[in-house]
């Protein structure tokens, strides 16, 4: 409940101080709230919404690496990029199946991921704050 709380309340704050609710600057923001704030953008961007239509992975990164060092931390930013390969190659793993849509979809896509690939580059980014 904690973690839910953290995200909750900072994955609005930018890097640079001018996001929102308490306008947290840099590491004020929790490692958390700075994380998925980037997860969060890029998921935004990248899926389909009345109003537009999905970006590219490629124009989602180009929109995530013009706001390096200002909405994001910059070394954020380039472990995203780093994983984002393997990111996109587990989506497209469970892409062909029937069996997975929806929430159960992206629920096997998430246990997938954090325990193949999200936790060693994550603790090498907590390690070094």
């Amino acid at each position: 409940m904690y973690m839910a709380e953290t995200i909750a309340l900072t994955h609005q704050e930018r890097w640079d101080g001018s996001g929102y609710p308490q306008n947290l600057k840099g590491e004020e923001t929790p490692l958390l709230g700075r994380i998925v704030a980037i997860c969060d953008v890029f998921d935004a961007l990248t899926s389909k919404r009345h109003y537009k239509e999905a970006y590219s992975v490629e124009r989602s990164m180009e929109t995530i690496e013009e706001q390096k060092g200002t909405g994001f931390e910059p070394r954020l930013v380039d472990a995203f990029k780093k994983i984002l390969p393997e990111m996109v190659e587990i989506v497209n793993s469970f892409a062909d199946s029937e069996e997975t849509a929806g929430e159960e979809h992206l629920l096997k896509i998430f246990r997938s991921a954090s325990e193949k690939y999200i936790d060693s580059p994550l603790k090498s980014i907590s390690s070094s704050t």
